[in-house]
């Protein structure tokens, strides 16, 4: 049977995730975000620290990602927080993460054109810009998501005390 390009992207990552590989797991498109998503989130256990910049129906809004989030939330109680930082974000992913549990901030920042994820304070997708929907992800570089998380809480309390 001949496998798919995203099927074979997703079991690529799966195998990351068994081996706790260390190699930079590259992002070229939404569909890949959303793969790189769900399966982030679906390994998460405690923590969920999101950094967007619309919240983009075309990622966040896809059932597959809704559900990885719903599954963290309320199967294994991780903490979900999200920062979206244009005001004009889709607004009904902001009320539907909002309603099954997510603390969302809209913190207005037209500037600020960075996409992150961090989870556990071990995985991580960044997307240095987001109108490029090219980023890159590490499944175990734990000292580079420490940062980031040290990042999202300074990002988070400025949002919070806006």
């Amino acid at each position: 049977m001949i496998k798919r390009p995203l099927e074979i992207y997703r079991l690529m990552i799966r195998a990351v995730f068994a081996t706790n590989g260390r190699q930079r797991i590259a992002n070229d498109s939404a569909a890949h975000a959303a793969i790189l998503i769900e399966e982030i989130v679906g390994h998460a256990s405690r923590s969920i620290d999101v950094v967007c910049h619309s919240l983009s129906m075309d990622v966040w809004g896809l059932p597959s990602v809704r559900q990885a989030v719903e599954r963290a939330i309320f199967e294994r109680r991780a903490r979900v927080r999200i920062v979206v930082t244009d005001e004009q974000a889709c607004q009904e992913n902001v009320a539907y993460y909002r309603a099954i549990g997510a603390t969302v901030q809209i913190f207005p920042r037209p500037d600020f054109c960075v996409n992150f994820l961090v989870a556990d304070g071990r995985y991580f997708r960044v997307e240095p810009d987001c109108s490029a929907r090219k980023g890159f992800a590490y499944i175990n570089k734990p000292d580079w998501a420490a940062e980031l998380a040290a990042d999202f809480d300074k990002i988070y309390g400025l949002a919070q005390s806006a």
